[in-house]
């Protein structure tokens, strides 16, 4: 995934595809059309770029009724993903398990339905492909992965990062609308770039490309600044400590459950100056504003934890990263 510069063509080609359907002057919701775009991304660049129909193609779907409907797969996998989310943060989910696991709570037991149906349309699907480019096939060329070790870790790396890249492209946009002199100047960074309108019409996909993505620091810093101000997830999933520790002069016993904040952390006064206040310059420590950061504050690198850090930080950040700027530039 962090080779992910060779996809950005698939990225532009998943907006693509999205913004020709919708209309001028219509109301969309933004929030499900990034969901749409995330995912078709993702499926272009996992199972195979050759696969587009499929993913527009009906399957089953049990809804909140128990009635069996039929929804679009990407659909599918959109509100599956948001039924998960629901069941993982439901207080019944944890305190009586044994009522999922009976089918007495709905919930969880629709999940399991969807979530196998989706599965068995997806391997189906990825039979089919022919591309020798997705990470599917050079994963089965490798030969060191079970063809089901490659199926759920890429279901479960699609899932991750479908609805988190969402999120942080709708926040990306709202922010550029809400903040126009921010606009003003990415459009003009853009322009310096050669990224237009005019020359993305004329050029197609090779108007953008990895070496223009890379020399633009505003981009990054609004992406940056985005994360940190309304980040896609706002903690961690949960650890047990397996002996006695302490952690920052706070003793925690063996076997307590603990988790990382990063909302929290991302508007502490003492790592950030004006913390409630959308500056990208921030990041920038050539600026004014990211000079009174370094010296009011320092730079301290666990401040801004989006992707979170280690051995349990976000595998797919590098492509994440390429991907929110090859679209927002587009």
């Amino acid at each position: 995934l962090n080779s992910a510069s060779k996809h950005i063509p698939s990225f532009l080609d998943a907006c693509r595809n999205v913004l020709d359907e919708i209309k001028d002057g219509s109301v969309v919701d933004f929030q499900k059309e990034m969901n749409k775009m995330t995912f078709l991304l993702f499926c272009k660049v996992l199972y195979g770029s050759d696969l587009d129909h499929l993913f527009n193609s009906k399957i089953d779907f049990l809804d909140e009724n128990n009635n069996v409907v039929q929804k679009k797969c990407y659909e599918v996998f959109i509100q599956l993903c948001l039924d998960l989310l629901f069941e993982f943060y439901n207080p019944l989910s944890h305190i009586i398990p044994f009522l999922a696991d009976s089918g007495w709570y709905g919930l969880p037991y629709r999940n399991n339905v969807n979530k196998a149906t989706f599965c068995k349309a997806l391997g189906e699907f990825l039979k089919k492909s022919k591309d020798t480019k997705s990470v599917a096939y050079q994963l089965r060329q490798g030969g060191q992965f079970t063809e089901d070790e490659i199926f759920c870790d890429l279901v479960l790396l699609m899932t991750g990062g479908t609805e988190t890249s969402s999120h942080a492209l709708t926040s990306i946009m709202f922010f550029l609308k809400k903040y126009p002199e921010i606009m003003k100047r990415l459009k003009a960074e853009l322009e310096e770039q050669g990224i237009t309108k005019e020359n993305i019409e004329k050029e197609g996909s090779d108007c953008i490309t990895m070496e223009k993505l890379q020399e633009m620091n505003y981009l990054t810093c609004i992406i940056k600044e985005s994360m940190r101000y309304d980040s896609p997830v706002s903690d961690t999933f949960i650890y047990q400590t397996n002996e006695k520790t302490e952690i920052c002069d706070v003793s925690i016993p063996k076997s307590s459950i603990i988790k990382v904040d990063i909302f929290g952390v991302h508007f502490n006064e003492e790592n950030w100056i004006e913390p409630f206040k959308f500056e990208p310059d921030r990041f920038n420590a050539d600026t004014e504003f990211g000079k009174r950061q370094k010296k009011e504050r320092g730079i301290d690198p666990f401040s801004s934890r989006a992707f979170s850090f280690g051995l349990r930080s976000c595998p797919g950040q590098t492509f994440a990263m390429i991907e929110m700027k090859a679209i927002v530039a587009y």
